[in-house]
């Protein structure tokens, strides 16, 4: 019975994601903490949506090519239309893409500290705990922000 209970504490633990389920306020922080880690000064640009994503673009102030977009979702928990429940409006941050030395720093503090600048670059893509690394173009790079 113990094993049973620690296995569904760890599930639970694991499962949880830093960037999901977030108020509007979170949201907002987080947004800005993962900018200024990258230790640029990047300014709100425009807002754009997918099939999939609701995604905020974010300029370089000294450099009109350095872009980067924060791509997230938004739901209404507990949300029962049927009931007129309306719920509580939740964001989640579901991966951000950049061009590769704006993004390291932000893998670096999040998911591996001991993270080699060169190495990543040859060694990827990479998993550490719940984020993501990638090359999905030549131009920009993308962590991704995982809840399973």
């Amino acid at each position: 019975m113990k094993t049973l209970l620690l296995l569904l504490i760890s599930t639970f633990v694991f499962a949880q994601n830093d960037y999901s389920k977030l108020d509007s306020l979170t949201f907002k922080s987080k947004v800005e903490n993962l900018l200024s880690e990258t230790g640029k000064n990047y300014k709100y640009y425009s807002f754009n949506k997918d099939e999939n994503n609701k995604i905020l673009e974010y300029k370089n102030v000294l450099n009109n090519d350095d872009l980067i977009y924060v791509f997230y979702e938004s739901s209404k928990s507990g949300e029962n239309k049927n009931l007129e429940i309306k719920g509580i409006e939740e964001w989640s941050i579901n991966s951000i893409t950049g061009k590769y030395l704006s993004l390291f720093p932000i893998w670096k503090k999040l998911a591996d500290p001991k993270a080699d600048k060169v190495k990543l670059t040859t060694n990827r893509p990479q998993r550490k705990g719940n984020y993501h690394i990638s090359e999905p173009s030549p131009e920009y790079w993308m962590i991704r922000f995982l809840s399973w």
